[in-house]
């Protein structure tokens, strides 16, 4: 038997305030959805969190735990001094596979941040758009084929974003949208002569 919720009734128990619900690994859902959490040490791409999306474009913000976060950035090394980082992956069928790194993605001078919260304020957003529903799978690469390493990690990324997108235009919409406008164009033309 699973652990996780399956009905919205078990979600709004566990989650009675919908503003500060957080998303557990491998849940899909289309509600209850406006905070990610990825762990640095079990969200690899072998158990990434996969949330469903409408067609629409989304940003997503990091979110450090002041701001209900459950991460504000993770150590690759079981929090040695100066191990800090702040990046991850995501992909969907539509959108590929796209890796979202801190700016820069490693202090000046290479290597890694010395604080979490140095590399929780080069954080960055990411804003991507979707032309029909789709599944999208976020997890933190950590090795060569993206899960070997994260035994050691501590920490994670946790991000937000909204839960109204703005809506992508249907091919068919735009292109009666354009009709429409030919016709003006095309009565106001006959007009004038």
């Amino acid at each position: 038997m699973s652990d996780y919720p399956r009905t919205l009734l078990e979600i709004q128990k566990l989650f009675p305030d919908e503003a500060a619900c957080a998303i557990h690994s491998r849940s899909i859902r289309r509600f209850c959805v406006n905070r990610i959490g990825m762990d640095s040490y079990s969200n690899s791409i072998l158990n990434p969190v996969v949330l469903s999306f409408d067609a629409g474009t989304y940003t997503l913000q990091p979110i450090g735990v002041a701001d209900g976060g459950a991460y504000n950035a993770y150590s690759l090394h079981d929090a040695w001094p100066n191990t800090w980082v702040w990046w991850y992956m995501l992909s969907s069928t539509e959108l590929g596979e796209v890796a979202v790194s801190a700016d820069p993605p490693t202090p000046p001078g290479g290597g890694y941040y010395a604080t979490e919260m140095d590399a929780f304020a080069a954080a960055t957003s990411y804003t991507f758009t979707l032309t029909h529903a789709d599944n999208v799978n976020f997890w933190i690469h950590d090795g060569p084929n993206g899960w070997e390493y994260c035994p050691d990690n501590v920490g994670g990324v946790s991000l937000s974003f909204d839960n109204n997108p703005a809506p992508v235009p249907e091919p068919a919409t735009v292109l009666l949208f354009g009709a429409g406008i030919a016709g003006l164009v095309d009565s106001r033309l006959r007009r004038k002569k």
